[in-house]
């Protein structure tokens, strides 16, 4: 399919050759010079200038004059209804001319004297008055048509000179696109613009953009080879017009390029809508290219380009990685679909205040590395987040304002699976070493963070294998053990010592650390004890909690389920459980979730792959009781759901239907409805722990009641995301660092 650009390109060199060229030269002997005049209304203009000078016309025919007559009636009709459409679709300078600007990519400034879009009418009155005083016509000589034809045929009557002389002034307007604007003519000089510019200001088609849900990406402004400030000229005038302005501060929106149009009162929409029509893209300079609506994103590329992935008849036989990223071409496609905006509310959003426009624009420029390093500023986990990241950046992506947001963790990954990572030396050695405990998210980038920094840190696992929930409890087909295996050699490259298997206890306590040599101690442990359901029947064989199951299947103990298994819960957990017990061989999987399906945290890419997979979802449904036989599951009472009220959360609060009790037939149930850090271990007197049983820390610096002890991720805020135990954990850095750089302990 071509597309519209190239459609007006072959326009103008079809109309160039046929009309302007062929028609001359095949019908000299019956036509004059108005046939290549036909839309020249300097023709006409020129010719009563020349009577007026005193000269002759020659060839004042009837049919000269029909032609002149339909030439400017013509010219002006089209230009009425279409505006300078003319510019764009049909004179083939422009064609010329932007090849032309093509040749020098990087443009000069045009001289001042020149920027000045009203110019052309001073030019076209030159012209005018130079027909007057000369007594000819002073367009033709040097326009190039005008030229070409008087060096072709039997009508070859001019001078040498002024054969030259339109040669010459093409040259000099073609250079000018070379050095300054490939449209400068169009837009300064050409006195043809100025003539149609004059009537262009009563057309009737002229070009709109969706000013109401304008994201001011400006993407319009620099495209336009015209130069026109088309966010200010519609966006801004439209937000400024005063009944639109009054019904929005009435509606309480404040800025709408941040708001979602479809979501304003629908009278609100109707008044703005009705409003649109009087700021359209200004007539008199727009030349109807239509490159301004080529470019807008809220009109066009409103879908993210999807990544490759596994067939789901394939992947559900297997643990083989189901999202295979992207290509360099695809990556590219995707990233440009990227606005840069000015106000980065990704970035914002991001727990960790990723750079996001920096590493997408470093993919766009094609350097995956460039990309890569500037992740690794704020995060040494690209690998694993760019795979298993809830991406609170594209939430507020103004992409998604109308369309699909952009895929920034899939960028993420390309930047982390193509970059070649830098080779990073700990600053000079400060002597100090740090115990971590935990070797999750949080104690990984709290080692990564204190070795750049020179500290010497040793990371104390309690499991066989490093990783914390990454490697436990976040199946092979999402992140694969090699990525993750991967990603701590980079942190452990840095001279961090890994122990595993290696619980620090009450007798290997945090004084044994402190007697050690540690001068600070990091508590990074994960949330890996299961909450209950509290209903009858939870103790019996074939009831596995979601933890205990993701666990063992990764570290590739024999796990036995059922052919019928029920998940229960709506979030990540649940859904790499009911995903992974498919690819163990259940013939039925489902999920049962006691909320609506909008209110599940689950991502959604989970879960529309994991409908690809075949898993089942109930809906507003409540177990409240577990059904055995001989001690093993058999079936599961449910008791349907209704939405209330909202609760804290905001979300509507389910609640019971009386007597609406079914069983269903299950053989397998695992629980996932939320687990909590294991602090049995800590030594009573040392870190404060609070009622949810939870490391209670600085929320700023991750200090704890006791001198030289930190803490952050999810032993200290409960089950939260990787991106979110990587922003503590930061924080958690600097401010150790700070300590251990102090030579107190006591300073924290």
């Amino acid at each position: 399919m071509l597309s519209r650009q190239n459609k007006r390109t072959i326009t103008r060199w079809a109309i160039f050759f046929i009309v302007l060229i062929g028609l001359p030269l095949g019908g000299f002997a019956f036509f004059t010079l108005a046939t290549v005049c036909f839309i020249d209304p300097f023709f006409w203009i020129q010719s009563i200038a020349v009577i007026i000078g005193g000269g002759t016309v020659p060839d004042i025919t009837l049919r000269i004059s029909l032609m002149i007559t339909i030439a400017v009636g013509g010219l002006i009709i089209f230009t009425v209804i279409f505006g300078r459409a003319f510019c764009s679709w049909i004179c083939p300078y422009g064609s010329l001319l932007t090849f032309f600007g093509k040749l020098r990519r990087k443009k000069r400034e045009l001289p001042e004297v020149l920027k000045d879009t009203n110019i052309k009418y001073g030019v076209l009155l030159g012209f005018f008055l130079a027909a007057m005083v000369l007594g000819r016509y002073a367009w033709c000589d040097v326009c190039p048509i005008g030229g070409l034809y008087r060096s072709t045929g039997p009508f070859f009557y001019n001078p040498p000179w002024l054969i030259a002389f339109p040669m010459i002034f093409f040259i000099a307007i073609a250079l000018m696109a070379v050095y300054y604007e490939p449209r400068g003519f169009c837009k300064y000089l050409c006195p043809l613009g100025a003539f149609i510019a004059t009537f262009d200001r009563i057309s009737f088609m002229r070009v709109q953009l969706p000013s109401d849900r304008c994201v001011e990406c400006h993407k319009c402004d620099d495209i336009c080879p015209m130069g026109i400030d088309i966010v200010n000229e519609t966006r801004f005038e439209l937000l400024n017009d005063k009944e639109v302005k009054k019904e929005l501060e009435k509606a309480g929106v404040t800025n709408l390029s941040r708001e979602n149009f479809d979501e304003l009162p629908k009278a609100l929409q109707e008044k703005i809508t009705r409003n649109l029509k009087f700021y359209k893209v200004p007539p008199g300079e727009c030349i109807r290219c239509y490159q301004c609506v080529d470019v807008c994103p809220v009109l066009n590329e409103k879908a993210a380009v999807p990544a490759i992935h596994l067939d789901p008849l394939i992947r559900v036989t297997n643990f083989e990685e189901v999202n295979k990223g992207y290509t360099p071409e695809l990556a590219y496609k995707e990233a440009k679909r990227c606005l840069q905006c000015e106000d980065h509310p990704c970035m914002d959003a991001c727990p960790a205040s990723q750079d996001v426009p920096g590493y997408v624009k470093a993919i766009v420029d094609g350097d995956p590395s460039k990309s890569l390093d500037i992740i690794l500023d704020t995060n040494p986990l690209p690998l694993t987040c760019g795979r298993v990241c809830p991406a609170f950046c594209k939430s507020v992506c103004v992409r998604g304002k109308n369309g699909d947001p952009i895929a920034i963790p899939t960028l993420k990954r390309f930047a982390a699976d193509k970059g070649k990572f830098p080779r990073l030396k700990p600053e000079r050695k400060t002597g100090k070493k740090v115990a971590v405990i935990g070797s999750g998210p949080a104690g990984l980038t709290v080692a990564w963070e204190l070795a750049k920094m020179g500290h010497e840190v040793t990371m104390f696992e309690s499991l066989p294998v490093a990783g914390g929930m990454l490697a436990v409890g976040i199946p092979e087909y999402r992140l694969p053990e090699d990525v993750l295996s991967q990603e701590i050699g980079n942190i452990t490259a840095l001279g961090v010592e890994l122990k595993s298997e290696a619980p620090i206890g009450k007798e290997n306590n945090f004084e044994e650390l402190f007697k050690q040599g540690f001068d600070a101690i990091f508590v990074g442990v994960g949330a890996h004890v299961p909450r209950e359901m509290r209903v009858p029947g939870e103790d019996l064989e074939g009831v596995i909690p979601a933890t205990d199951f993701l666990r063992d299947v990764n570290l590739g103990k024999e796990v036995t389920i059922g052919k019928k298994v029920a998940v229960i819960g709506g979030g990540n957990v649940a859904m790499d459980a009911v995903r992974t017990s498919l690819r163990l061989g259940a013939e039925k999987a489902m999920i049962i979730y006691r909320r609506a399906e909008e209110q599940m945290p689950a991502d959604p890419m989970e879960v529309e792959e994991s409908r690809e997979e075949g898993v089942e979802y109930h809906f507003l449904r409540n177990p409240t009781k577990i059904i055995g036989q001989k001690g093993k599951v058999v079936g599961m009472e449910l008791l349907k759901m209704k939405l209330g009220e909202p609760d804290a959360s905001g979300r509507r609060r389910p609640v019971p239907i009386e007597g609406s009790n079914y069983t269903i037939r299950v053989d397998t149930v695992i629980p996932a409805i939320s687990q909590s850090p294991d602090l049995s271990w800590v030594p009573e007197g040392t870190v404060n722990i609070t009622k949810w049983n939870s490391v209670e820390a600085d929320e700023k610096t991750g200090a704890t009641a006791m001198k030289g002890v930190f803490a952050a991720g999810d032993g200290v805020t409960g089950p939260q995301t990787v991106i979110e135990a990587v922003a503590g954990a930061r924080k958690a850095a600097q401010a150790m660092d700070k300590f251990l750089r102090s030579g107190d302990r006591a300073a924290s």
